[in-house]
This record gives structure tokens, C-alpha cells and sequence, in this order.
């Protein structure tokens, strides 16, 4: 088993509260528990909008791994690519639609 198997096995079992930003960019990248880690990271992500607009750290590499996704998964939860491109937009500055 390679190291990055090892580490994935390792973090899918501990609870998603327990996971680290980091954690959910590795396990999100390898396409692992898409379904429960988007929600979470996408919590994470509007959190940390405050931040962003003025001027603050902003966790540019979750939203890639989050928007990274497939379109497979993108057409089985449109409301969460809905609100990834809201975030997206927020984050370049973009005009965006309203929350839903």
C-alpha cells in the first residue's frame, strides 16, 4: 500500500468533526466521501468569507478541492454547485445570485 492509500484509509475512519482542513482536501481530492465532506467544507467556506473581504486568509485550497468534484456528483447535488459558484464569486469579487 502506498503512503497516500495508507493515509486515506486512515482518515476516513475518524468522525468528519475530528477532520482538519487539511484532511478533508485529501480525502475530497481522492474523491472520498464527497457526499458527507462537501456540506462540511462548504460551512467552512462561508465562515470564512468575513475573512476574505477584508482582506484575510481564505481557504482558497478547500474550494478547489471542493469544486474539483465531477460532474457526476455536481448533477446529483446541484444545490451544493450552486452554492460552491456563490462562494467562488464572493471570493474573485464577482456579482452573485441570491443564497438558496
Amino acid at each position: 500500500m502506498t503512503a497516500l492509500v495508507e493515509a486515506v484509509h486512515a482518515l476516513r475512519r475518524r468522525p468528519v468533526g475530528a477532520l482538519g482542513t487539511w484532511d478533508m482536501i485529501r480525502l475530497l481530492g481522492q474523491r472520498v466521501g464527497a457526499a458527507v465532506l462537501v456540506p462540511v467544507a462548504l460551512d467552512l467556506l462561508r465562515a470564512s468569507l468575513p475573512r476574505q473581504a477584508t482582506g484575510g486568509w481564505f481557504e482558497d485550497d478547500l474550494l478547489a478541492a471542493v469544486a474539483a468534484q465531477p460532474p457526476e456528483f455536481w448533477a446529483e447535488h446541484p444545490h451544493w454547485h450552486a452554492e460552491t459558484a456563490r462562494i467562488a464569486d464572493a471570493v474573485a469579487g464577482r456579482p452573485h445570485g441570491p443564497a438558496g
